[in-house]
């Protein structure tokens, strides 16, 4: 009786220790999201690479030459790739396609089969199913739609003006709102904005003239864009106001502008001076974050958050809708060269941050900004963007 007490005893320590043995290796690995991708240029040479950060897998590539800068496309699948000394806008497929709450594979990660090659492209938009590269050499539009990347050879023209350094944004109906270059300033700043069609016609001419303007963005049924005066908005039906900035700006005028859609704000940039928050519905500007040590600031790929990168290696993550800092790090490994340097993107779980002179690319959590990962790319890597989709889930999952 006694043996048979002992034996169901050790019976059952061996059935407990099983179990937590199980447990211990059923434990959630940390990882990122099984779809996203992130690419990077160099800033030294064309290489690319395409990471796949769940598997850890590394992709090389070869662009049109260093330092090229890379534009996530509406839906994600694919980066337009601005090579804007080499008069070159190429277009990079991640293979990767999302649908709502799941994505699949499509394909291998490839170059598609559009480009454009018009003089000096510099201001990229992607709203939808439309794309918009804007030509400072010509004044020109070059546009495509995302559907067609594969099997349209040519971005198409709009002819929206003359040479000067512009902009644009995409209205959800087609339209476009874009800078228009008067020649009442002297430069290459343009000082007013019109409203066309997908043929360059004329809708709306503004009638508000600006010393200057730089940076835009938008969404879908506003249009901002960064003055001296202040911001100015423009609807589609050429609605147009000047929304003025707080005491204390100066000279310090917003000249970076970005929209957040998940967020569904808009921020403006000035380095060395401030984050701001833009309310074109209450025609006010209010600082987020200010410091002199600001290096860029722009929204995650989402638009939920905001990532500021600093001078000295600071890297803060602000939540724009509650106006809260979520966290910072002191990345004091960071190389800030004369050109290129250090650049980030961010999905759901992990901020990326490329620090090109140690060839190093650094993956840090959200919600702390604590450091997950230190990846190693060959080369200087530069530039980056996240594109696939931020999902773990497959369609036949």
């Amino acid at each position: 009786m006694k043996r048979y007490y002992y034996a169901m005893g050790l019976a059952a320590l061996v059935l407990t220790f099983s179990a937590c043995r199980k447990n211990d290796n059923d434990a959630p690995v940390e990882k990122e999201n099984k779809f996203v991708r992130i690419l990077v240029s160099d800033d030294a040479s064309p290489s690319l690479t395409l990471l796949d950060p769940a598997t850890g897998s590394q992709t090389p590539f070869t662009g049109s030459g260093p330092l090229l800068a890379l534009y996530p496309t509406g839906s994600g699948r694919f980066a337009g790739v601005v090579n804007s000394s080499g008069n070159l806008v190429s277009f990079f497929d991640s293979g990767v396609e999302a649908h709502d709450d799941h994505a699949h594979l499509k394909g291998t990660p490839k170059w598609a089969l559009t480009t454009s090659t018009r003089v000096k492209p510099a201001h990229f938009k992607a709203w939808g199913n439309h794309i918009l590269a804007f030509n400072d050499g010509d004044g020109s539009l070059s546009a495509v739609k995302e559907s067609d990347l594969h099997t349209q050879a040519a971005t198409s023209t709009i002819n929206a003006g003359t040479a000067h350094h512009g902009a644009m944004a995409i209205f959800n109906n087609g339209t476009i709102a874009v800078t228009l270059k008067t020649g009442a300033v002297a430069g290459s700043l343009p000082e007013k904005v019109k409203v066309i069609d997908a043929s360059g016609n004329t809708l709306h001419t503004g009638t508000i003239s600006t010393a200057g303007m730089h940076g835009n963005a938008g969404n879908g049924t506003l249009a901002a864009f960064g003055a001296p005066e202040g911001i100015l908005t423009i609807t589609d039906a050429g609605v147009e106001k000047l929304i003025p900035y707080p005491d204390g700006i100066g000279t310090n005028w917003l000249s970076t502008l970005h929209y957040g859609k998940a967020s569904a704000k808009f921020i403006g940039v000035r380095a060395k001076f401030g984050v701001f928050l833009i309310d074109p519905s209450s025609n006010t500007i209010s600082a987020l974050y200010q410091s002199d040590k600001i290096k860029s600031a722009s929204f995650d790929a989402a638009g939920r958050n905001v990532i500021i990168l600093e001078e000295n290696g600071t890297l803060r993550l602000f939540n724009p809708v509650s106006k809260t800092q979520i966290a910072s790090a002191n990345m004091t490994q960071l190389v800030f060269p004369a050109t290129g340097g250090p650049a980030y993107t961010s999905s759901t779980k992990y901020v990326y941050l490329t620090n090109p002179e140690k060839g190093e690319l650094y993956m840090l959590r959200t919600t702390d900004l604590t450091l997950f990962k230190t990846v190693n790319i060959s080369g200087k890597p530069g530039k980056i963007a996240m594109i696939g989709a931020d999902l773990d889930k497959e369609d036949n999952d």
